[in-house]
């Protein structure tokens, strides 16, 4: 005669494990999760769309830079192209000459911190990616504990795979969460229904990325308001955008000291392949300036940022921050902290410009 003592608990268990699996159907996840969609997809599933480029490029002589980022940096999916570069202004002849032996891999995810950054630059060089420099677009909302995409990125942007290989370099408290949401899946897809809006930079995103299999070509259309020529209702639209930045970001903001902990991580493996390291810090309008200086949350956290920076310059990488006095000529702005895409070939040649200064 069959124990029930110990079989309808063994049962309980299979039944609750394969209850749980359940929410790995498209369908399911659609219809009853909060899950939208992953803006983290292409470090998820291991995607090297931009193969043919680095390739082409290679062919061509050119040497390659990967950038690693988020949304204010997505510029360097459509741009510096040999087009645009041919007749930005803001290049001296030398400068175009220098910009156009080199080819830009870009990777920036909407939302992403510097954990991103670190997986997504491991996962490149592991496949063999040998860039001349890499650039990493850092703020102090890389390092948010706090912020709105932190549990999402852990959970369904870090590979499990990747978690178990590198489970002796990713912090502890990381490596756990990726690991418990992957044999748990309800930790990923909450029951509940999705908030089915999308932000203008996933939009954005989803277009830039489209065709990531295919060299940039042309001049991009040019985005943004040239700072000091905004229209009165372009100026109130950067204010209430500064607002409502200040109302959701800053609420809850923690410096985390674990996200710091990748500084060193990616600082290490491009030590460790001899790449020039630039850490760099997106431009910001003058408004976006002004809150961070009468916020007092922000003054806190500012003090902190400062001391991270100071950690940046070493003999093998270096910081560069684009609202340095002089720095950048070309200071077009579509919001309070994204910069218009005419700008980035300027952006190129200063962040590259810092790399070769790079023992």
């Amino acid at each position: 005669m069959v124990n029930n003592k110990y079989w309808f608990p063994l049962l309980l268990v299979l039944l609750l494990f394969l209850i749980d699996k359940v929410v790995l159907i498209p369908a399911v996840q659609s219809c009853c999760t909060q899950y939208r969609g992953n803006p983290f997809e292409s470090m998820a599933n291991y995607d090297f769309k931009q193969d043919a480029i680095v390739q082409a490029a290679r062919e061509s002589g050119r040497k390659i830079i990967l950038n690693l980022g988020t949304s204010r940096s997505m510029g360097y999916y459509r741009t510096p192209t040999p087009e645009h570069i041919a007749v930005s202004q803001y290049l001296t002849d030398a400068e175009r000459k220098t910009l156009s032996e080199y080819q830009i891999v870009n990777s920036s995810l909407p939302g992403a911190s510097i954990l991103s950054a670190y997986v997504r630059m491991a996962q490149w060089l592991d496949h063999g990616l040998k860039p001349d420099q890499i650039w990493v677009e850092i703020s102090p909302f890389s390092f948010n504990k706090n912020s709105m995409w932190a549990s999402f990125e852990l959970k369904h942007g870090v590979p499990a795979d990747f978690a178990l290989r590198y489970l002796n370099r990713l912090p502890a408290e990381h490596s756990k969460t990726i690991l418990t949401s992957r044999l748990f899946q309800v930790i990923r897809f909450r029951p509940g229904s999705a908030d089915q809006s999308k932000s203008q930079w996933e939009n954005l995103f989803a277009e830039a990325t489209r065709h990531l299999d295919q060299l940039p070509r042309g001049i991009p259309p040019y985005t943004g308001v040239e700072q000091g020529r905004e229209s009165k209702e372009q100026l109130l639209k950067y204010r209430y955008v500064s607002s409502e930045m200040e109302r959701t970001m800053f609420q809850g903001y923690k410096m985390d000291p674990v996200y710091a902990r990748y500084l060193d991580l990616i600082r290490a493996r491009a030590q460790e392949q001899g790449i020039a390291l630039v850490f760099w810090k997106p431009a910001s309008h003058p408004l976006w300036q002004s809150v961070l200086k009468r916020n007092d949350s922000a003054t806190h956290w500012m003090t902190e940022w400062n001391r991270t920076v100071a950690r940046l310059k070493t003999p093998h990488s270096s910081y560069l921050d684009m609202d340095q006095e002089g720095l950048l000529h070309c200071r077009f702005f579509v919001d309070p902290v994204h910069i218009g895409n005419r700008c980035y070939p300027e952006m190129a040649v200063r962040t590259l410009q810092a790399g070769a200064a790079i023992p």
